[in-house]
């Protein structure tokens, strides 16, 4: 059972219950074109406040709302409410919208009470809840003095006050140890607190207040931090692309810009801004074809394969140029995937949607347009490897005829597996 400690509920109401605020953050995005109120559309339905599973190794299980979803992969997005559990040998790391990094040991539970909003500079609240075993977190974007960054156990609740690595520890019998590594926070429990800075360590029992906080020795590891440590050091060992890091680029694309210099190449085209272009991939490559569709409060979300797969498919827009390839262009809002539906007896397709909000077609011959839609079968929609059940002859018979696809509303409804979509106009 999950229990709220009370300064926790309260805030989570004032979260519910403020239109004013939600108005507020879509006033705070000021765009210049057209296809940028599209995306406020969107927005207002699925949201900003979602994270994705970066990594995981052995079982992983998320509990959302009344679904059990088991076996997730690289890419999966989490969303206020999950529960994230291990299994024995098993743990994972989660990226939060503004780039802080939670990793959980195995054997272990976590409650994702309130994730941050990545998309806007307003005041942001993540609220973590630990009910069982271990959780080390690299706090990235702490500047803001509206920022609030909590994690609540059964005997205490935490304040992250600045950027840094942190590690929280709940034992069987309910006792709570926080160790800073590089960060300075808060323990409260029992109306009484505690400061620890970097080096220190405080222990806090049920139904007591906070422990003196004393020093410890940061280089003794154990297997939680030495496995915390590889996966720091496992972007650093890798060669980067490019060295380049565009200045100006959105706001909610920072915390991924620096991933996304491993695998492809940054350049300014005249009409787009800043693209980028990954490489490495073959030469059939496309959007929105390596990956799976899964659901999410309010709507599908795209869980790409490609293990840079969660800013170009859910910020901007996808463009081919000819000379270049497939380009992405970053945008400020997130949606589940930026795509064009279309609705067939028997198919569902899906093509990425360009920098005017159009689906993509190009022409690499004068006369012969490509459409790049991706066809599959109803039942086949929630399908774990869309590239293994796709329809090209469904597609090729339409080009025969000289049709295009039949465009439909960009979003599915509110989804389960099993259910029989509707179009959203």
């Amino acid at each position: 059972m999950i229990t709220l400690r009370p300064a926790t509920r309260f805030l989570l109401a004032l979260l519910a219950l403020s239109p004013a605020a939600a108005l507020a953050q879509e006033r705070a995005i000021e765009l210049d074109d057209s296809r940028d109120s599209d995306e406020q559309q969107v927005a207002s339905n699925e949201g900003a406040v979602f994270g994705r599973v970066r990594f995981l190794t052995g079982t992983i299980t998320l509990r959302r709302e009344t679904r059990i979803l088991e076996d997730p992969e690289m890419n999966d997005p989490v969303v206020p409410g999950d529960v994230v559990q291990s299994g024995p040998l098993s743990r994972t790391e989660v990226q939060l919208a503004d780039g802080t990094l939670v990793r959980v040991d195995e054997d272990s539970e976590l409650v994702l009470l309130s994730l941050p909003d990545g998309s806007t500079g307003l005041g942001d609240s993540t609220i973590l809840q630990v009910l069982s075993g271990s959780i080390l977190i690299r706090a990235e974007s702490m500047g803001s003095a509206e920022k609030r960054f909590q994690v609540d156990t059964d005997s205490a609740s935490i304040f992250i006050l600045s950027d840094g690595l942190f590690r929280i520890d709940v034992r069987d019998d309910g006792t709570t140890i926080v160790s800073s590594r590089r960060v300075a926070s808060e323990i409260v429990a029992e109306e009484e607190s505690a400061m620890i800075r970097s080096g220190e360590r405080v222990t806090v029992r049920p139904g007591r207040p906070p422990g003196e906080a004393h020093p410890f020795n940061t280089r003794l590891r154990d297997e939680f931090d030495l496995w915390s440590s590889e996966r720091d050091d496992a972007l650093l060992h890798r060669e980067r692309v490019d060295t380049r890091i565009p200045s100006g680029l959105p706001d909610p694309i920072e915390p991924y810009a620096d991933e996304l210099s491993y695998y492809g190449r940054w350049f300014n085209y005249p009409s787009y801004g800043w693209v980028w272009r990954p490489v490495g991939l073959a030469s059939d490559w496309q959007p929105y074809l390596s990956g799976r569709w899964a659901w999410a409060p309010g709507g599908l979300v795209w869980v790409s394969h490609e293990p840079w797969g969660w800013a170009p498919f859910h910020y901007g827009r996808w463009e081919f140029l000819v000379g270049n390839g497939w380009v992405w262009i970053p945008g400020h809002i997130f949606s589940g995937g930026w795509v064009a539906w279309s609705y067939s007896p028997g198919y569902f397709g899906w093509c990425p949607l360009g920098y005017y909000d159009y689906p993509v077609r190009f022409s690499l011959s004068i006369g012969f347009p490509r459409f790049p839609w991706i066809y599959v079968r109803s039942r086949h929609l929630y399908e774990r490897r869309v590239v293994r059940v796709v329809e090209p002859r469904y597609m090729a018979e339409l080009v025969q005829d000289g049709r295009s696809p039949p465009v439909h509303g960009r979003e599915l409804s509110r989804l389960g597996p099993g259910e029989e979509p509707v179009r959203v106009e």
